[in-house]
């Protein structure tokens, strides 16, 4: 980030990094994954992080109103962009680094292609990303079908989304290190700052 905003264009930001508990997988998830036999505390976390945490932080430090995100890799991007989608009033900006969407069978693409809300309902920036290596791909499959399913529900590449391919990246901390500062640069975009 000091990088970031010392060259001019991307707004300051406080970023606060929450720590996974033990119950990651329940915590990071909408709903029970009957494969798995966990899950379903999502909603608690964003009731946490919306009703304690965000103003927490508003009362101890110097918090401009307005722009809120979430971001977060495997799980975590579910969670973000889990988040995001169904309280798009209180978190505007997500940042959805190789998202589980297979979690409970494809859950949350499924919420994502029923509900009839559009980019005009839910004006939220995205940086959607995956890499395509390793075991699984990375989701790649997957994330790229969510691109699709959001471009055609309204938003525009590069303009209220960014999608992401990491090339020779796998599912991990390394790879999402090497992305983080380009989805930062597009989550914080001002080109009035220089």
């Amino acid at each position: 980030m000091d990088a970031l905003t010392g060259g001019g264009g991307v707004r300051e930001a406080i970023i606060v990094g929450v720590y996974n508990t033990a119950s990651r997988i329940h915590d990071y998830t909408p709903t029970v994954d009957g494969s798995i036999g966990s899950g379903g505390g999502a909603d608690a976390y964003l009731d946490f992080l919306a009703d304690e945490l965000r103003p927490f932080i508003a009362a101890t430090y110097r918090v401009a109103p307005g722009r809120v995100g979430l971001a977060g890799s495997s799980l975590g991007g579910l969670v973000s962009l889990y988040g995001c989608w169904q309280r798009p009033t209180v978190f505007d900006r997500c940042g959805v680094f190789s998202p589980s969407l297979w979690w409970d069978e494809g859950y949350l693409p499924a919420l994502v292609a029923a509900d009839p809300a559009t980019a005009a309902d839910k004006p939220l920036t995205i940086y959607l990303d995956s890499g395509d290596s390793g075991a699984s791909h990375d989701g790649m499959a997957a994330t790229a079908a969510m691109r699709d399913l959001l471009v055609s529900k309204g938003w525009v590449l590069d303009a209220s989304l960014r999608y992401v391919l990491g090339e020779g990246h796998a599912h991990n901390e390394t790879a999402w290190a090497a992305r983080a500062p380009a989805a930062l640069a597009f989550l914080l975009d001002d080109p009035d700052r220089i």
